[in-house]
């Protein structure tokens, strides 16, 4: 189980804690269920990766693994782009102040205004799945 925790997992008397405040007090500050994201954790995995691929290399983060405000920003700090699924996810990365022109929206069934959203806000890129998707839908 160790590998999935952040890399500031600590464990002192059967009691867990992220970034030196145990869970317990997390949990009693905003309830439960709660997530907990170790910011340090994250820098360094974006850093493996980038590593990996090369100072060059454009990184896409999925947002559909998971999104949230600070992530986003945390992505934008290390100059990565975000793939966005939906009007709420894009939504989500313009409200963070994420830069648009690395936002991909991606997927199928994109509906004229979640496009003309996308134009709009100045997304980087537009994914089509299948120039046809739409027509086959309505058949």
């Amino acid at each position: 189980m160790k590998h999935v925790l952040p890399i500031s997992w600590t464990e002192a008397g059967g009691r867990g804690s992220v970034g030196g405040i145990p869970a317990a007090d997390l949990a009693a500050r905003f309830g439960t269920p709660l997530v907990v994201v170790d910011e340090r954790h994250l820098e360094a995995r974006l850093a493996a990766f980038r590593s990996a691929f090369g100072p060059g290399a454009e990184l896409t983060y999925a947002g559909k693994a998971f999104l949230c405000g600070a992530l986003v920003r945390l992505l934008a700090r290390e100059g990565w782009f975000v793939d966005v699924v939906s009007g709420g996810e894009l939504e989500l990365v313009r409200r963070a102040g994420f830069p648009m022109d690395r936002v991909l929206l991606h997927g199928n069934a994109k509906s004229a205004a979640e496009l003309e959203r996308a134009i709009a806000l100045g997304a980087g890129r537009i994914v089509i799945d299948h120039p046809a998707s739409r027509r086959s839908r309505a058949r």
